[in-house]
This record gives C-alpha cells, structure tokens and sequence, in this order.
C-alpha cells in the first residue's frame, strides 16, 4: 500500500520511510514525536504519543518503518494516526521519491555546459565547485519542503532552470546570456553545505547561521584566491551578484535585490520552475474539477483548481 492510496478513515498497515521525527511537548508537558514519513508516492505526518525512550533511539531520520495505523484528517490534510511503528533492515533508497528525470542526462547535460563556458573565471569557478560537491548535487533535494523536494531534486531544477534561461535569452540578444546561464547554474549549489543531507528537516549550523547564498559567496571567494583570480573583478562581482539576489525580495532571504537584467531574470526562472513544480505535485493528487481543501501557502496562500478539461 502506498501513501498516496490513503483515504480518511481507513486502516492502513504499511512501510515507509522516516523523513524527519522531532521531540515535543504537549500543553500539559508530555513528551510525543512529531513524525514525517514519505515513500516514493507520497507523504503524510502524524504525532507519536507517549514516546518511548527506546523508539527516541531508534526512530531516526533515515529509518524505514513498518507501521499500523488509522488515516484521519486535519486541516484539510490527511495524517496518520499510530497504532504501532517498528524500524525495519529496508533501505531507504527504496522509499525515497526521486526526481522525474534521468539524472545522468541530467549530469551530462550540464557538465557540458560547463565545458563550454567562455569566461575563463566563470568556467574554473564552476569547475572547481562542481568537482567538490558534484556527488552532493546530484543527490540533494532542491529544498526541505517546497519544491523539487526529492532526491536528485536540486540537479533536475538546475537543469531545467538552464533549459529555460536558454531559451528565454533568445528574446533578449542584448543580454549577458552567459552570466545568466552561469548563474542559474550556480545559484542554488550552496544548499549542499546548507542541508545535512537526502533526509531530515534541520539545516546545518552555518545554514542556519548564514544560508546558502551566503555559503556559496564565501565558496567562490576562497576558490578565486586559491586560483589567483582578483574577486573584485568586474566578472567575479556579477557572478556573485547572481548568486546573493536570486531570492528577489529582503523579506525572501535575499542579500541584495537584483540591480542588472540577469539577475532579475535568474530571479523569475527561479520562481517560475519552482512554483509550476509544486502545482504539478497538486496535480498529480487533485482530481479534474476539484479544489485544494486547503490553501497553498507557497501559491499566493490560496486554494488551487484543477480544470476540468
């Protein structure tokens, strides 16, 4: 049975993968897990009461689980109610939703990319970067929770991302299309050093502390001294540019608001390609002629509609 199968009322008696479980209290000091599980459908949360201090050690992110349990609904959102949780030997590559794409073309796709970068700064930087953490990109998720939140999550954005930089800089000649390709290249590399890894819902300390732009800014500095190439050269500048605005707006998580057409361009593919992923992932659920029950908060905190056609 999988996750996505799952309708209110019913008993379920299942496997899954543990994406994040984190300790609270209720209103009056007892101790339960907040649980997320997940697997390759779907995912659905549910709170752990009277914890024990055994399943504390043992219920870990990471860990497949067999579970037993009643589907109930809250806040418009369906959620498990526990009747038993057992970790189990399974791997948990086997849960895991992967991105719906070949990741080696992925690869592939941007290596060469990569290899055909004029700017000779532009293309060591990227180089020296993608040797370092390339095992990790290709793995991660784009983000925790919003979108591309998969395995392989943050390369297929890229790639995709890249795609439509290409294309769209075909009606703006006048454009720096290479530092815009370099840029969406690179723009969201820093949330390798930013997340702990394929599971989980905590960052780590300096991502928590500083963030993924700020990470990868401080990654292009110390490549360009090792390299012996000037960061305060004009190319350099823009690059880091790209990188430190791509949010959009202060109140995004922003560093600096985009000042030149390529980054407010890499700013809008950006929320483009992350936005139509996440209607896409409504889609896959929502039946032709219905309504989200609830809103969207990442869409204009609105309810979403399937058309019926």
């Amino acid at each position: 049975m999988e996750i996505k199968e799952f309708q209110e009322g019913q008993s379920v008696d299942f496997h899954a993968l543990i994406k994040s479980i984190s300790l609270r209290e209720t209103k009056t000091g007892k101790e339960y897990g907040a649980v997320e599980l997940t697997d390759r459908s779907g995912a659905i949360s549910g709170n752990l009461w009277d914890i024990t201090d055994k399943q504390k050690s043992e219920l870990t992110s990471g860990v497949v689980v067999h579970i037993t349990g009643v589907i109930s609904s809250y806040q418009g959102k369906l959620q498990i109610g526990f009747q038993s949780i057992q970790p189990t030997s399974e791997k948990a590559q086997e849960y895991v939703e992967a991105a719906p794409a070949d990741l080696e073309k992925v690869m592939n796709y941007l290596t060469e990319f990569i290899s055909s970068i004029e700017n000779k700064h532009w293309r060591v930087i990227a180089e020296k970067i993608f040797e370092k953490h390339e095992e990790k990109f290709r793995a991660y998720p784009a983000a925790v929770k919003v979108h591309h939140a998969y395995a392989g999550g943050l390369a297929y954005h890229t790639s995709t991302m890249l795609i439509k930089a290409q294309a769209i800089s075909k009606f703006y000649p006048w454009l720096n299309k290479e530092l815009l390709c370099v840029g969406v290249l690179l723009h969201d590399i820093g949330k390798v050093l930013e997340m702990p890894g394929l599971f989980g819902e905590n960052y780590t300390t300096e991502g928590e502390l500083l963030g993924h732009l700020e990470l990868l800014l401080e990654e292009i500095v110390e490549i360009c001294v090792r390299e012996d190439i000037n960061h305060h050269e004009e190319d350099v500048l823009l690059l880091k540019h790209m990188v430190a605005s791509h949010h959009g707006k202060l109140e995004w998580g922003t560093i600096s608001t985009p000042r030149i057409p390529e980054a407010a361009l890499l700013h809008m593919i950006d929320k483009m390609d992350a936005e139509m992923e996440q209607y896409r992932k409504i889609y896959e659920v929502l039946p032709k002629g219905e309504w989200t029950t609830s809103k969207e908060f990442f869409l204009g905190n609105t309810r979403v509609y399937r058309g019926n056609i």
